[in-house]
């Protein structure tokens, strides 16, 4: 009885329209690809999961593919290995100006006896 007696058209809620449909925005990352390609240095190649979900359990995995992928690519290894020469090339740096210092105080040391 009351739905025939209200005005119905008068005074209307207005609709919420949402800024992004979720049915398109699901349809667009279903479009996207979820894994990638990768060139090992053996020649064979490697697909890797995209990190598209937002769970702490989906980050961890993306994180694992991507450190067996560093290990499988080697990547780990010639990291230490660029870590080493920059260590030694610091210290021949270290010992050249040590040795430019000597030398420099020698020469100070001539100049001020003659």
């Amino acid at each position: 009885m009351e739905c025939e007696c209200a005005d119905l058209g008068k005074n209307s809620p207005i609709r919420y329209i949402p800024d992004q449909d979720p049915i398109q925005e699901a349809l667009e990352t279903k479009h996207q690809p979820m894994s990638f390609k990768l060139s090992l240095p053996s020649g064979s190649e490697m697909r890797m999961v995209r990190w598209a979900s937002e769970t702490p359990e989906h980050f961890l995995i993306h994180v694992r593919g991507a450190i067996h992928a560093i290990k499988e690519m080697e990547l780990d290894t010639k990291f230490q290995e660029a870590m080493k020469a920059v260590e030694s090339a610091i210290l021949e740096v270290d010992l050249t100006k040590m040795q430019y210092k000597d030398e420099l105080k020698k020469r100070e040391r001539d100049d001020s006896s003659q």
